[in-house]
């Protein structure tokens, strides 16, 4: 499970579609917030929609090991993925997405569940899974807004503050 805030910047653009992944380190190794936050790229810019989520978990890895140098994590083993020095971080991976099909939208996601990320023709698609533990909600369908896709309990905290 991620335990590092998520930062989403869509925005429309006359190019092909791309994904560039960084990070945004607010604290230092040993957790003392920096006098000035720092942004690292986190791999080549990504143009295959297929290789977002891979990218994103590699990149939560890395935020998560802040002791490690982040680029170790790019061409990780997905066994070396699943150790993880803290269990949680203010800093966050950010993801900058612009394309043709792509609307202008910013949104952080935080920490507090699994949330699956996927890409389709449409957008960007946000879920959080039934993870069996007799939880109830409301079943609905996703809503889109400015082509983003939000399901579960996202969607009825942003419906509840609309």
């Amino acid at each position: 499970m991620r335990r590092c805030p998520t930062e989403c910047q869509l925005s429309r653009s006359n190019e092909p579609w791309r994904c560039v992944v960084s990070l945004h380190f607010v604290t230092d190794t040993d957790g003392v917030q920096l006098a000035q936050p720092k942004r690292i790229n986190f791999g080549n810019p990504i143009f295959d929609k297929n290789l977002v989520t891979d990218r994103i978990r590699r990149a939560q890895c890395a935020i998560l090991n802040p002791d490690t140098e982040s680029d170790v994590f790019l061409l990780a083993p997905p066994d070396d993925l699943k150790e993880r020095d803290l269990s949680f971080s203010s800093s966050s991976v950010c993801l900058q997405i612009s394309g043709k099909d792509v609307e202008d939208l910013s949104f952080v996601d935080l920490p507090g569940g699994y949330y699956r990320y996927t890409w389709s023709d449409s957008g960007l698609s946000h879920s959080r899974p039934d993870c069996g533990r007799g939880a109830t909600r409301r079943r609905t369908s996703p809503t889109t807004c400015r082509g983003v896709h939000f399901e579960g309990e996202l969607y009825h905290s942003l419906n509840d503050r609309m």
